[in-house]
C-alpha cells in the first residue's frame, strides 16, 4: 500500500499527496523518496506552501520586498543561505512585540528573555514571521527583534531586527552573543504557543 501511495504522487496526483501529508509516512516511502529526488523536491515545495504558507516560488527576497523593505535597507547577510525559510509561519493575529519591561526589565541576556517569553506562553518569532508582522502591523518606529531565527558568522551570533533610521525601514542583524545584555529600547516579537 505505501508504494501505491508514492506512485500516485509520482504521477502528479497532488490530492493524494494532500492525504499523504495528513497521514504518517512509512519507512519504505521515505526510502523511495530518497531515490527520487525530483519527486522529493516537488513534495517539499508543496509542503512548504501548505505547512508554512510560503509558495514554492516565493523566496526570502520576495518576502522582504512584500514587507516594504528596499534592498539597500537590508543587511546583505540576510539571505536564504543564512536564514532558510523553515518552520510554520504563524498568523499575525497571534504575534506581539513585547517590551523589555513586559519581560522582566532592561539589560537582561537573551537566555533570560527567552525564559520570560516561554513563561508567558509565547515562543520567539522567526524571520519569516517577523516579515509578515512587519508588513501588516509594524509601526515603522519600534526596534523589534526576532530571536527565533539566527545566523552565526565567524565571530558573532546574529538575529534579525527591525528599526527605522530617518524614516526609512531597516532590516538589520544585531549581535546576540552569549552573555551579552540587551541595553536600549528593544521589543521582542513573539508568537502565542
Amino acid at each position: 500500500m505505501p508504494m501505491a501511495r508514492l506512485a500516485t504522487v509520482e504521477k502528479g496526483q497532488w490530492n493524494q499527496f494532500e492525504r499523504l501529508l495528513d497521514a504518517r509516512m512509512f519507512a519504505e516511502e521515505l526510502v523511495a523518496l530518497n531515490q527520487n529526488p525530483d519527486v522529493l523536491d516537488e513534495m517539499l515545495a508543496l509542503m512548504r506552501q501548505r505547512l508554512f504558507g510560503i509558495s514554492p516560488t516565493q523566496t526570502l527576497a520576495a518576502l522582504i520586498k512584500a514587507a516594504g523593505f528596499r534592498r539597500r535597507n537590508v543587511n546583505p547577510d540576510i539571505t536564504e543561505e543564512h536564514f532558510p525559510l523553515v518552520g510554520p509561519v504563524a498568523d499575525v493575529s497571534v504575534m506581539r512585540a513585547l517590551s523589555q519591561e513586559e519581560l522582566g526589565g532592561n539589560g537582561l541576556t537573551t537566555v533570560e528573555y527567552e525564559a520570560a517569553i516561554d513563561h508567558l506562553g509565547y515562543r520567539p518569532a522567526t524571520l519569516a514571521e517577523q516579515l509578515a508582522w512587519a508588513k501588516e502591523t509594524w509601526n515603522g518606529r519600534d526596534t523589534v527583534v526576532a530571536l527565533g531565527s539566527s545566523w552565526s558568522s565567524l565571530v558573532h551570533r546574529n538575529v534579525p531586527c527591525l528599526y527605522a533610521v530617518g524614516g526609512q525601514r531597516q532590516l538589520r542583524l544585531y549581535f546576540d552573543d552569549p552573555g551579552d545584555r540587551w541595553l536600549g529600547d528593544y521589543r521582542f516579537l513573539v508568537v502565542r504557543k
